[in-house]
């Protein structure tokens, strides 16, 4: 009995001692990881730091990149129900508007366009569509901005509030504006005014609702009336123009 209990006090002594035997090592190798992360967060300020430099166009202040521009039109309407070609229904018009570029890339636009179309009977209604665009300039996007550049083209799509037939029964409706704006650099051929005043020719197309014609489609399925329009003329930029390319730090 004796020697039972000798034995098993000396297993406890001896489990007792790796028990701390391995406390000590654990909490060793806890105080050096816990100096090994000390030592990390101390270098990590100055071991992490970074710098970069690149080139782009700063955006402008509110002020600055405003346009104005006017032009006549060539236009014709198509729409349910449909009567005659194209051109019976051909007639002139304007197109005024005006707009800003916050950057070389991106802008908008706001416009009015009219007077009259010529319905599928070929009578002619009076209109007018007041439009809100967003415009993207595709060459300053993929090719970069440049003063120098002669020819840009700057596809735009927006809502609008179309009027018809003010006189009898007028008509208000909201439609979906979009088309392709094309501005030509003049400088080369009228010197010191080309850079301000350019030449602009605009693609544009407008949907209304079937009712913009006053007249009743033929059957009650989805139709839409439209009006599509080719316009030429001048577009004023107002100072400051143009934008400031910097290097940029970060």
């Amino acid at each position: 009995m004796k020697k039972v209990v000798i034995f098993l006090f000396a297993l406890f002594s001896l489990s007792s001692m790796a028990w701390a035997q391995e406390g000590e090592e654990v909490s060793a190798q806890t105080t050096e990881d816990s100096e090994d992360s000390s030592e990390q967060t101390k270098e990590g300020f100055k071991s992490n730091w970074f710098v970069g430099v690149g080139e782009g166009a700063v955006v402008n202040k509110f002020k600055d990149n405003w346009f104005l521009g006017v032009g006549p039109a060539v236009q014709f309407f198509t729409g349910a129900p449909a009567a005659g070609s194209m051109f019976d229904h051909t007639n002139v018009g304007f197109n005024l508007f005006g707009g800003k570029w916050f950057t070389p890339d991106f802008g908008f636009d706001a416009g009015v366009r009219g007077v009259t179309f010529k319905d599928a009977m070929d009578d002619p209604q009076s209109y007018l569509n007041i439009n809100l665009n967003l415009m993207v300039n595709v060459h300053n996007l993929f090719l970069g901005y440049s003063e120098s550049r002669r020819w840009e083209i700057s596809p735009y799509i927006g809502p609008a509030l179309a009027m018809s037939n003010f006189r009898h029964n007028a008509h208000f409706g909201y439609a979906l504006s979009a088309g392709l704006h094309n501005t030509f650099n003049m400088n080369e051929i009228i010197p010191y005014v080309g850079d301000k005043v350019f030449l602009f020719f605009d693609v544009n197309a407008f949907w209304n609702d079937k009712e913009f014609d006053h007249m009743e489609p033929e059957s009650d399925g989805y139709a839409v009336d439209a009006i599509y329009s080719l316009s030429i003329g001048a577009v004023y930029r107002f100072p400051k123009r143009g934008w400031t390319t910097s290097f940029i730090m970060y």
